[in-house]
């Protein structure tokens, strides 16, 4: 399986390979409380684009504590990319990740092609009871995010599958998610990301509502918005083609 050491334990990364692929690798980076595979497969398998999705520190199958700091997970992100000598890459984020690819492109631009922004926003507000619930009973707290995270509409095997990927994921390493997401902020300087920038927003997302969207591509200079009229937050699970038809016209059209 494929890893790469780290000071703080190895970390995971499940890649679609593409040798020949003209354009950037795409780096997928997951959310809060989860692990790669709360991308779909037709996101992780995009057509001629070199994929990797990584399982951030303690996450998944990768080793280590977690972080409470978006920068430190940013930092991760580039570790690997030295580890596997990818000097650039797009680096898509959903939620949390989308704040770790933001800081990415602010801290460490030379690195990043391009961005990916899924359900995120500039600032992620957490409401401070959900912190403590977090802490304090963790399966209450995933019945609230679940009942939060899906459109009305989705079918409970999804709502099954993500509920499960929260279980798996243990407390401690959750809650410092969700602290980093509470402290996260480039409301300042989020105008500094010059990287091309595709945002993709739903419609019905009551986590990270679409205007945390519209904000980002009235602010990020060389973007384009995707609106997904109906989408809750969980956008990579709920409407995977969709997504991933977005991605692909927006690589293919960008580099």
């Amino acid at each position: 399986m494929p890893f790469v050491s780290t000071p703080n334990g190895k970390l995971f990364y499940a890649e679609k390979d593409e040798p020949l692929s003209p354009y950037p690798p795409l780096i997928l980076v997951h959310g809060a409380g989860v692990d790669h595979s709360s991308w779909s497969a037709e996101i992780r398998r995009l057509p001629a684009v070199r994929v990797l999705a990584v399982d951030l520190p303690g996450h998944g199958q990768s080793q280590g504590t977690g972080y409470q700091s978006v920068i430190a997970y940013a930092d991760s992100i580039k570790v690997v990319m030295d580890a596997l000598k990818i000097e650039k890459a797009i680096i898509g984020g959903h939620s949390m990740g989308g704040a770790i690819a933001q800081t990415m492109a602010v801290s460490m631009p030379a690195g990043v092609a391009g961005l990916v922004l899924i359900g995120t926003g500039a600032k992620l507000g957490v409401n401070p009871s959900l912190l403590e619930t977090i802490k304090n009973d963790y399966p209450a707290a995933v019945e609230l995010i679940t009942k939060w995270e899906w459109a009305k509409e989705t079918g409970e095997e999804l709502r099954r599958i993500g509920r499960k990927q929260l279980l798996a994921t243990p407390s401690t390493i959750t809650h410092g998610d969700f602290v980093a997401c509470s402290l996260y902020d480039l409301s300042d300087t989020i105008t500094k990301i010059q990287a091309p920038t595709l945002i993709i927003g739903g419609g019905a997302d009551k986590m990270t509502p679409l205007a945390l969207s519209e904000s980002l591509a009235a602010q990020i200079s060389n973007s384009t918005l995707v609106k997904i009229e109906g989408a809750g937050h969980k956008m990579p699970m709920e409407c995977p083609q969709e997504v991933a038809r977005a991605m692909t016209q927006w690589i293919e059209a960008c580099f």
